[in-house]
């Protein structure tokens, strides 16, 4: 299977990258941008008082023909920090961190066709002529998620230089936060992840800018 560099993928499918995921980053929510970063703002479902509009979501394989691969740099104290989890030192001689993801599962909402661009355009477009206060303060310039990836099969290559052992104080540290199964390869320094699709490393979506 043929591999893809991480900024490269992100590219190819035109996904935001999510630095501080968590669970609750799902199809419909409104993003605000700060710096690099994605933070929780608030839920179109709020503003948008459409009975037709189905806000349910599901579970699907992403059609994925290459083989993910990336690095995290080490922050201070040898501690990671991914969105599917974080490492708490034991890393001071790793200047960076390899991963590869193998498969990719999205959230998209149920009945897509309710939420083609042009009739969510018109809806905001409504939404922004009768509720201009509410237009500028919670979505002018935020981002609406429309899909959320998940890494369902997922590695992370901690390399040779570890500090202490990783069946015993190294393996403490390591907090997984994305669900799913976790295992250990202590003799290849490897943390693999099967099925994590609670939390996602990035989403599609659309600035809400030009409406």
């Amino acid at each position: 299977m043929a591999t893809i560099r991480f900024p490269q993928y992100l590219k190819r499918h035109g996904l935001y990258l999510l630095l501080f995921a968590n669970e609750r980053y799902l199809p419909g929510l409104i993003l605000k941008r700060k710096g690099d970063a994605f933070r929780e703002y608030d839920k179109l479902k709020k503003h948008l008082k459409v009975p037709n509009l189905s806000w349910q979501t599901e579970l699907v394989e992403a059609d994925m023909p290459e083989v993910i691969e990336g690095s995290r740099q080490v922050g201070a104290g040898g501690n990671l920090k991914l969105p599917f989890l974080t490492i708490g030192g034991g890393l001071e001689y790793n200047r960076f961190v390899d991963f590869r993801i193998s498969a990719v599962d999205q959230r998209i909402f149920t009945d897509e066709n309710l939420w083609l661009w042009n009739p969510l355009s018109e809806m905001l477009a409504q939404l922004k002529a009768n509720k201009p206060r509410i237009w500028k303060t919670k979505l002018k310039g935020r981002y609406l998620v429309l899909s959320t990836w998940y890494a369902s099969k997922y590695e992370v290559h901690l390399g040779r230089a570890l500090k202490g052992d990783l069946d015993a104080n190294f393996k403490k540290k390591i907090s997984p936060t994305a669900g799913g199964r976790m295992n250990i390869d202590s003799d290849n320094k490897i943390v693999n992840f099967y099925k994590s699709t609670r939390v996602p490393f990035a989403f599609q979506g659309e600035r809400l800018v030009k409406i």
